[in-house]
């Protein structure tokens, strides 16, 4: 029996060019139409026989009228939208002959695989062709959650509108009053809040406001909610500690068995949040200067992940070698620098340090990222990989996995996975790489995590000539190198010197010079901000047993 074609507007990007691949990879012929494809919205639904609108929300409704006088006799027609409510109205107003369903899943294009992630179903109308597309969804490991679109919209006012609404102006409280989370006040509770809004200010703006203005179930719950406030604002002015007691505890009684479970989750979030943490400020100041950023490249490393992260909608640029971006940095090309500085399980980054001493570029701030090592390849058979080429690093750290899964593969090394991709169109080659490698080259994820040792973490510095930029991510450590007098017992004399003012030492490693034979430069990170004035004290000090003493700027 023949498969339907599936045509999914707005499917160019996002969930829709997601759930493309989905098809793609279940053995279905899939047309996509978005602003900038040949294939217009009314093209697409004339040829398909299942049609999903993959749009914004603002633009959802109006899409829908396009289509409906093009759609196919016994067809199926469903959305994506996180709104359910206004366009089923649209779409039940298809022909009786066609099926109408809503689904709004409730994950992002970045998860991997279907399997046991949650879509919401708002039935309309079923016919055939929407029971094949549940079987194909239960067959994968979907979870689907049949509810009316009003049971809907309203769970959405709750768990996405409120929510954002919330955090947003719970921001804004922190930006008003300049609040910077920092020492005391970044209790575990607050950091655990901060990523949250954190994910939430690098998403899309229009979407947010979509969510929370065309939700007609919200405006009720934005009421209740407003009330609820302003009770408990007069409960804190009149501090009536009794009556808060007892308003909490029923919360805590109501909401026993979610605490228990609570409490274990965050725990091991923020114990995960240590490993990537990443210091953020609310001053009021805003790192408008920064526009072009480098990074090592070429796309999809690991460092072009988190330049992403750090920089999402800015400028960035590629260099094929630290040293590049060192020089970019120096010739005023780039604004900033993301480098690698230190692997949990290989060790110091030597160009980075190198270059840091021999240059005017200062270190800002550090930023600690997971290492995930995933097989990419351009076919969807794992069985068929014969070769796998990879950077020996990455080699390296998934050796155990490879040799217990792909035992009979030959293994070739390459300078960057991301360079031997596009040298290697064979079916049957594998490579080890990152999320982001395989969006940019086009490549299917066959593995996720294939990493032996869990927990690689790897450390980047942001770099520039902007010492000011300091004072923006307000970093707790200093990194500085020195140069030693030759002399007996001179590494004591140095150590002593931190440990008299108290400051301890969190790195303390040495690099060959490149101007004497046998000189070395000692490189010391120490847990203290280089603006404190008990590090100009022990600076002072160190002058006596280091010719040099040059701070390389702030980390963490």
């Amino acid at each position: 029996m023949k498969k339907p074609v599936i045509g999914i507007i707005g499917g160019t990007h996002g969930l829709g060019n997601w759930f493309k691949a989905f098809f793609e990879n279940n053995k279905y012929s899939v047309l996509i139409s978005g602003r900038k494809t040949k294939l217009t919205n009314i093209e697409l639904t004339k040829k398909s026989d299942v049609v999903i609108v993959s749009v914004p929300i603002r633009e959802t409704s109006q899409v829908i009228k396009e289509i409906l006088p093009f759609l196919k006799n016994n067809s199926l027609l469903m959305d994506f939208t996180s709104i359910k409510k206004e366009p089923l109205d649209e779409m039940k107003k298809a022909k009786k002959t066609i099926g109408v369903v809503g689904l709004h899943p409730l994950f992002g294009p970045l998860v991997t695989n279907i399997s046991n992630q949650y879509i919401a179903v708002c039935m309309k109308r079923e016919n055939k062709l929407w029971k094949e597309m549940k079987k194909l969804l239960e067959k994968e490991g979907a979870n689907l959650v049949n509810m009316t679109a009003n049971e809907h919209d309203k769970q959405m006012a709750i768990m996405q509108a409120l929510l954002h609404f919330v955090n947003l102006s719970y921001v804004k409280t922190l930006c008003e009053k300049k609040i910077t989370p920092e020492g005391n006040f970044s209790t575990p509770v607050f950091q655990l809040q901060t990523m949250i809004f954190g994910r939430i200010l690098g998403q899309n703006p229009s979407l947010y406001a979509n969510i929370q203005m065309k939700n007609s179930e919200f405006k009720d719950i934005l009421t209740t909610y407003a009330k609820i406030v302003n009770d408990e604002k007069k409960i804190i002015e009149k501090k009536d500690e009794k009556t808060f007691v007892k308003n909490f505890n029923k919360l805590k009684i109501q909401l026993d068995s979610f605490i228990k479970a609570s409490e274990i989750k965050t725990t091991s979030i923020l114990e995960q949040q240590k490993k990537t943490n990443i210091n953020i400020s609310f001053s009021g100041e805003n790192p408008k200067e920064i526009k072009k950023i480098s990074y090592l490249g070429p796309k999809g490393t690991h460092t072009h992940t988190a330049a992403s992260f750090l920089f999402p909608g800015k400028s960035l640029i590629p260099s094929n070698a630290i040293s590049s971006i060192f020089e970019k940095i120096t010739n005023n090309e780039v604004d900033v620098g993301l480098v690698p500085a230190e692997n949990s399980t290989e060790g110091i980054v030597c160009e980075t340090y190198d270059n840091l001493v021999y240059s005017d570029v200062f270190v800002n701030m550090s930023f600690k990222q997971l290492i995930h090592h995933n097989l990419l390849s351009r076919t969807k058979d794992i069985n068929s990989i014969k070769v796998v080429v990879s950077h020996p690093q990455a080699v390296a750290q998934t050796r155990e996995w490879m040799k217990e899964n792909l035992p009979g593969a030959q293994i070739l090394f390459g300078a960057s996975t991301t360079k031997v991709i596009d040298q290697y169109k064979d079916d049957t080659v594998g490579f080890i790489g990152s999320i982001m490698a395989a969006k940019e080259y086009n490549l299917n994820i066959l593995k996720k995590n294939i990493e032996d040792l869990k927990g690689n973490t790897t450390e980047f510095y942001l770099i520039s000539k902007n010492k000011k930029l300091d004072d923006l991510y307000k970093p707790k450590k200093t990194i500085m190198v020195v140069t030693a007098y030759n002399k007996m017992g001179v590494l004591k004399d140095i150590l002593c010197v931190f440990f008299r003012h108290s400051i301890n030492l969190t790195k303390l490693f040495s690099r060959p010079g490149r101007t004497k034979q046998w000189d070395y430069y000692f490189f010391i990170e120490a847990e203290v901000n280089k603006k404190d004035p008990v590090l100009g004290k022990a600076i002072d000090e160190l002058k006596e047993y280091c010719p040099l003493v040059k701070v390389l700027g702030g980390t963490e």
